[in-house]
């Protein structure tokens, strides 16, 4: 589940042993399209297709980071580079500014769509309000009722199992434990303040609609490629159980 409070998940090692590799890139596959024929590799041999899955790893790291400005010819000309033993193209003082450009230009790039998310989810939540069934909580939280639960609502120490889908307020959908086909289990603390603030009123069978502001979101930060910088973000959860503590 991956609205807790460090944001989506991400590898945490950029090229995995084998045995893992294979696994996430069976993952990845399952959601991709039949591939284009082109004039690339033929894949045939063993280490063909190791290469190409580390490849395929590699890329989707990056996305995950939100770095989609990746010029592929040129890494590719780097890692030929290292496995022939050529020395690099670029002087160290070279790759240290050009990170420090691409830093700064990206830090302008987020601080301007933070800005803009802001005043887009601040002019949505003002008019959303007005909606028939919706409820606004003191720390600005939305929420309409679509099926009332019975029974206990969980507190932040207790582990609670849901299904979840999660778009922005564009519609477009980053998350859904309904996609999957299995609901998620998770500590209620270790969640975002905005599902722990809802969550905290909603009966287990209750079914609702949320809408999370940013600052009881991801923030200023986003969460990876998914969620932008200052981003309100929509749900729909279901509480399906209380794990009973110990």
């Amino acid at each position: 589940m991956n609205h807790r409070r460090e944001g989506v998940r991400t590898p945490r090692r950029l090229v995995p042993r084998v045995a893992p590799l294979a696994a996430g890139c069976l993952v990845l596959l399952a959601g991709m399209q039949t591939p284009a024929a082109d004039d690339g590799p033929r894949l045939e041999s063993s280490v063909q297709r190791l290469s190409y899955m580390i490849g395929l790893q590699v890329g989707q790291s990056l996305r995950q980071q939100g770095l989609h400005e990746i010029d592929t010819a040129a890494l590719a000309a780097a890692l030929n580079d290292v496995f022939q033993d050529h020395p690099p193209r670029l002087t160290l003082e070279e790759m240290q500014a050009a990170q420090a450009a691409f830093q700064a230009e990206r830090a302008a790039q987020q601080g301007r769509e933070a800005t803009d998310n802001l005043a887009a989810g601040e002019a949505f939540f003002a008019s959303n309000a007005s909606n028939e069934g919706v409820e606004q909580t003191s720390d600005g939280l939305q929420y309409r009722v679509l099926r009332a639960g019975e029974g206990a609502t969980p507190t932040a120490e207790d582990r609670v199992v849901v299904h979840y889908r999660g778009r922005l307020l564009d519609g477009t959908e980053f998350d859904s434990s309904y996609g999957r086909g299995e609901p998620t289990e998770f500590m209620l603390g270790a969640v975002i303040p905005g599902w722990q603030a809802a969550l905290q009123r909603m009966q287990v069978g209750a079914r609702w609609e949320v809408w999370i502001p940013a600052e009881l979101a991801y923030g200023e930060r986003g969460a990876g490629g998914a969620i932008g910088p200052n981003q309100a973000l929509h749900f729909e959860i279901e509480l399906l159980e209380i794990k009973p503590k110990g």
